[in-house]
């Protein structure tokens, strides 16, 4: 007669037995259902066995992480294919039988390699959200390429994830990564238009064939500015204005003529309240780009803040010299052409029992509206849906007592407000 103890055994090793079996079966399931490309069959079944994987015996295990695997990858979801690969290569690794690493090191390599072109899909489509984490998966997959972290760092600092972005440049910092490229170009005699061949005997060789021709090599690096500036970028972002500096501090050490070194310098001296060095710094990176509007569109909008209005028009009038439709440089050239309205007003009311001295005041004000008026009008061509700005333009019509033009912009303002 069994006891109770043998009875419960037997119980544990029947129960076992039937897992088992109901494993093997699933699995061959799947097997099958992989065979004939359907996808979801084999999802099904692998989904059957993955609650019971920690009774399961070591080969059974890793076959169902190299299935999982490739259902991953032919559903499209390269994350997860990319993770399970791992885990199986970690396994195997771990039991001292890679029967299934040999197969799976090449599918991990086509998924790194597919993870670049998503990575860099999302990043030119600006997705900079997924970008920044399909590139680091790169890096994270393929250390080697060291660049797609910089890439991933630069999609951070484009979604606005600046802890994420600090992260990724002090890494590379850390890393001592150069990003020193060479680029074998050469112009294509068909198209006319210069490519990047890749190395130097395919460049020897396309140039020999007549295929190609001015041949050129150019080394571009380090990135070492570039890094410590976007890093300041980052820093100045959270204005953490002390880590910021330090950062500047570096990327100037590394590549002082930097354009985009200057223009952080001047953005962090802005945000400390040093305009007059801000000013200096935009004048030092107009000499390194002289044809920039952007660089005389700003200059014009501290100088404004500093008072002098007459260097804001003369940097507001380069900036269009150069862009003539630089919408926002025709606004703010148009009230700087009448920054001393304030100060005409306040006379004004000073004296409003001096009729001739109030008169004489009055005077200046029409004098200097009708000067301006030409920018004023100018500006409105470029600045048709901003009723605030067509509100001060009839104000100047009311003042200089053109009711035809008056009449006709705010009928224009009103169709704008009440759409």
């Amino acid at each position: 007669m069994k006891t109770t103890k043998q009875r419960l055994v037997f119980i544990l090793l029947l129960a076992f037995s039937v897992t088992g079996f109901s494993q093997k079966n699933e699995m061959k399931a799947a097997s099958k259902a992989l065979a004939k490309s359907d996808f979801t069959g084999a999802a099904a079944e692998l989904a059957k066995v993955k609650g019971m994987l920690d009774n399961i015996d070591d080969k059974t295990k890793a076959k169902f992480y190299f299935m999982e695997a490739k259902v991953y990858n032919a559903t499209g979801k390269l994350d997860d294919a990319v993770k399970t690969l791992k885990t199986l290569m970690d396994f195997e690794k771990q039991i001292g039988k890679p029967k299934y690493t040999k197969e799976a090191k090449p599918m991990l390599d086509n998924l790194v390699k597919s993870l670049r072109e998503k990575g860099i899909k999302e990043y030119q489509g600006g997705k900079w959200g997924a970008a920044k984490i399909t590139l680091a998966k790169v890096f994270e997959l393929s250390p080697k390429d060291t660049a797609f972290l910089q890439y991933a760092g630069g999609a951070a600092l484009k979604a606005k994830d600046y802890d994420l972005a600090i992260k990724d440049f002090q890494k590379l910092i850390d890393l001592g990564y150069k990003g020193i490229t060479t680029y074998y170009t050469a112009v294509n005699a068909k198209t006319g238009e210069r490519e990047n061949l890749g190395s130097k005997a395919y460049l020897d060789l396309m140039v020999k064939s007549g295929e190609y021709k001015e041949p050129n090599v150019e080394k571009v690096g380090p990135v070492t500015g570039t890094l410590y500036n976007n890093l300041a970028s980052a820093y100045l972002s959270k204005k953490e204005t002390v880590k910021a500096q330090q950062a500047i501090e570096k990327a100037k050490e590394a590549d002082p003529k930097n354009i985009n070194v200057i223009l952080t310098q001047a953005s962090i001296e802005y945000e400390l309240g040093n305009k007059e060095k801000f000013t200096e710094l935009m004048k030092e990176a107009v000499k390194l780009q002289p044809n920039n509007p952007s660089l005389f569109f700003n200059i014009g909008v501290v100088s404004m803040d500093q008072g002098k209005a007459d260097e804001a028009i003369a940097a507001y009038k380069k900036a269009i010299e150069l862009k003539p439709d630089y919408s926002d440089a025709w606004l703010n050239l148009a009230y700087a052409e009448i920054a001393d309205d304030a100060k005409l007003v306040e006379e004004m009311e000073a004296n409003i029992n001096d009729f001739d001295k109030f008169d004489e005041i009055k005077a200046k004000q029409v004098a200097m509206y009708k000067k301006a008026l030409p920018t004023f009008e100018k500006a409105l061509e470029f600045n048709q849906n901003r009723p605030d700005f067509m509100k001060t333009v009839v104000a100047l019509y009311e003042n200089l007592e053109m009711y035809d033009k008056e009449k006709a912009l705010k009928a224009k303002i009103d169709a704008l407000e009440n759409k």
